[in-house]
């Protein structure tokens, strides 16, 4: 009898876990809204700040990571363009619209390194990762030039 409601409640558990209709978002990091076209990438920060990036003048794609979370923000990506030292956009990990992101920026840069994504994404101390840098042997754009 117990085995028959100890399952039960298994299935139940995993099933609320699966379909609950509001995961909860990240906050404030929620509040950046990251968008993407066929020119490029544009953030919008939480005070209104617009940073952009074209697709085409996208030299490199890092993440960098502090040691703050998880009572501050800990990761934030930078996407940096030619001729400037200091990324054009950044926005923290958990935006609105990072999910969508990853997956165009892996159709569009050949050669993202998925293995450095994973590692920030687990890191907990101040490190940066470089996702895609051009000028490597695999990395190349694709899409419509801008």
């Amino acid at each position: 009898m117990w085995m028959i409601v100890g399952t039960a409640l298994l299935l139940l558990s995993a099933a609320y876990v699966s379909f609950r209709p509001n995961k909860t978002r990240l906050q404030p990091e929620s509040l950046w809204i990251v968008e993407f076209d066929d020119v490029g990438v544009t953030v919008k920060h939480p005070q209104g700040e617009l940073q952009a990036a074209k697709w085409n003048e996208i030299t490199k794609v890092a993440i960098r990571t502090t040691d703050e979370g998880p009572w501050d923000i800990d990761l934030f990506w930078g996407l940096h363009t030619k001729g400037t030292p200091d990324p054009a956009a950044v926005f923290p990990g958990g935006a609105s619209g990072e999910e969508a992101f990853m997956k165009e920026l892996e159709a569009r840069l050949v050669g993202v390194r998925s293995d450095q994504i994973i590692k920030a994404m687990g890191s907990t101390s101040n490190a940066y990762f470089v996702v895609w840098e051009s000028g490597t042997s695999q990395a190349s754009t694709t899409g419509t030039p801008a």
